[in-house]
């Protein structure tokens, strides 16, 4: 099963507009919402906003860490979180551990950690578009 899609037009501070690696994903905690996440190879771990983690209805109880990133570093809470991604007839579904930041205000992003163990993901960044390829059998159909 290979997944086809498309780079989206994210708007940047400072940047303006640009063409970005992004993936329509459904999230579910106790509740369920559909985002538009980032897919970032120079993050290392999952990050959401602490509303969208709010509204997912997960887990914040856990000790507030310090959680450093290129924009210096943000008080986090780590949490899980269900991941569907849906293309066509293909599915996959995951868990995968995420920070939650008190201080993002960005669609969420998917670092290396989880996200990239479970897919070979080809970039094709002259054709604005990346392919994903579940690493094993046992993603959801």
């Amino acid at each position: 099963m290979t997944m086809h899609f498309r780079y989206k037009l994210q708007e940047r501070k400072n940047h303006g507009n640009v063409y970005a690696p992004c993936i329509p994903l459904t999230f579910s905690g106790k509740q369920k919402l559909t985002s538009v996440a980032l897919i970032d190879s120079g993050a290392d771990t999952p990050v959401i906003s602490r509303d969208f983690a709010e509204l997912l209805e997960l887990d914040l109880r856990g000790k507030k860490q310090d959680v450093a990133g290129i924009g210096g570093t943000v008080k986090g809470t780590l949490s899980k979180v269900s991941v569907k991604i849906e293309k066509g007839h293909d599915r996959v579904v995951f868990q995968m551990p995420v920070w939650v930041l008190d201080d993002f205000n960005n669609n969420p992003l998917l670092g290396r950690e989880v996200f990239f163990d479970k897919f070979n993901i080809k970039f094709q960044q002259n054709e604005k578009k990346f392919i994903l390829s579940p690493t094993s059998s046992r993603a959801g159909r």
